[in-house]
């Protein structure tokens, strides 16, 4: 049979399904120029084969095909509509056999080779489909995403050369496009290559220069790498050449944070506050940094400032109510978190501070009533709900308890405290078998809660 196919058989075998075992496979266009001469038998039994894929009977398939090349064992669709089958049906062996015979057959047409690749890589033989992603290269030179599966099919099989020039012809043909460079680098950096990450964002820099992401991309490379000593030098330097790179300066106080270089990030901020006095954020950066030295006076003092200064500000009242909670000292940090909610009334965070104060303090009705009226606010907030119920429950309330607790199991199906709270609220209201299976429930996340434990053993 000649290589024949009518725009009508086209849409056909395009709309047969083609599944490999288990896996998705779409069968792709047989786009072969019709000849003048075809073999009336073989077009039928081709027909034949086409209407039983529609109707996804893959065996019944094979063999209209079979007979179709024994009409006509020259056509590399027929040849190819067999393979596809035999791969839906299990038999991969010889339906890989049947694929390349189409290719031999008509080496120029593309969507064999597309069937192949896309074959071998669904086994994960990434060096099978190479050759293959080489001849629809050869095919399609400036088809962009030909070149980057290629480099991808080279990277993963460690031939790290062949990849960066093929990820270089990618950059080429996308007009030396920063987004076709940070896709590469992302590839990169999945890959484990940080050498070659490295390089890709130092591109990146040199094409978009102002753009901080980049800055901290190669930052974390370097980390990566586990050179944080040039990761530092470089940071330095890119907030040296950017001083209103934020992210750029918190990162690298970050890792002096995490060297206990605790004067060379006081340093970072200090020099920041000098030069944008008006700006919150380096004071509470360096309240933070006495903080964490354990400075906590210093910390307190440094807070102290800030609200002489920005005494409309949340932040100030929160993180000083924050630190004095800390403390222990609840007065202060009652007064504080109130002060930050009266400036704010939109920050979850305070809420839940205050009512965790009251409670720490053994305030429990000052507790109760402080996370309903949060909850008036944020009537879906997670921590708000548990610990309405579980301060609910602490005041014998377990009907009230109920709903809250609900209501967070709703969004965190899994908090497995929820779970234990709401198993108590039952067990008091007599709801036994509620109480049972809200444990059995908590249990199946985390079999060795012994809080769970005892409340189903009561």
């Amino acid at each position: 049979m000649k290589k024949y196919v009518f725009i009508f058989l086209s849409l056909l075998i395009l709309g047969g399904c083609a599944h490999f075992p288990g896996k998705s496979l779409e069968r792709s266009k047989i786009q072969t120029p019709p000849q003048k001469a075809y073999n009336p038998f073989a077009l039928s039994s081709f027909i034949d084969g086409v209407f039983a894929d529609l109707n996804r009977d893959y065996q019944r398939a094979a063999l209209d095909y079979n007979e179709a090349l024994t009409w006509d064992s020259t056509s590399a669709t027929i040849y190819a509509a067999l393979g596809q089958d035999y791969l839906k049906i299990g038999r991969v062996r010889i339906g890989l056999k049947l694929l390349k015979k189409a290719v031999r057959l008509e080496p120029d047409n593309p969507e064999y080779p597309s069937i192949l690749v896309a074959v071998y890589g669904q086994l994960r033989d990434f060096n099978s489909a190479i050759p293959y992603q080489e001849a629809l290269v050869k095919l399609k030179p400036n088809d962009v995403s030909g070149h980057y599966h290629l480099a991808t099919l080279y990277l993963l099989t460690k031939q790290d050369q062949k990849a960066a020039e093929e990820f270089n012809k990618v950059y080429e043909l996308s007009g030396k496009s920063p987004d076709a460079l940070g896709k590469i680098s992302e590839f990169y950096l999945q890959a484990r290559k940080y050498d070659q990450a490295i390089q890709t964002y130092q591109k990146l820099i040199q094409l978009q220069p102002d753009k901080e992401e980049n800055y901290i991309n190669l930052g974390e490379m370097y980390q990566m790498k586990g050179d944080t000593a040039t990761a530092v030098t470089f940071l330095e330097s890119a907030l040296k050449d950017h001083p209103a790179f934020s992210k750029v300066r918190n990162f690298l106080s970050d890792i002096y944070m995490n060297q206990n270089q605790w004067k060379k990030a006081l340093t970072l901020w200090q020099a920041l506050k000098e030069e944008k006095p008006n700006d919150i954020q380096p004071y509470l950066q360096i309240a933070e940094l006495h903080l964490a030295e354990g400075d906590t006076a210093k910390s307190i003092e440094m807070y102290g400032k800030i609200r002489q200064l920005f005494k409309d500000n949340w932040h100030v009242y929160y993180n000083l109510g924050r630190v004095y909670l800390e403390r222990k000292n609840f007065t202060d940090a009652i007064a504080n978190l109130k002060m930050a909610i009266q400036k704010d009334t939109s920050v979850p965070q305070s809420w839940l501070l205050l009512g965790l104060a009251y409670l720490q303090n053994g305030k429990n009705q000052e507790a109760e009533k402080n996370f309903a009226d949060a909850l008036k606010v944020f009537p879906g907030e997670p921590r708000l709900n548990f610990y309405y119920g579980a301060v609910l429950n602490q005041n014998k309330k377990y009907k009230q308890a109920v709903l809250p607790l609900q209501k967070l199991l709703q969004t965190s199906p899994n908090y497995v405290d929820g779970l234990r709270e709401l198993a108590y609220s039952y067990l008091n209201l007599k709801q036994y078998d509620n109480a049972e299976k809200t444990c059995l429930r908590a249990l199946k996340i985390n079999p060795n809660n012994l809080s769970v434990v005892l409340i189903l053993a009561s």
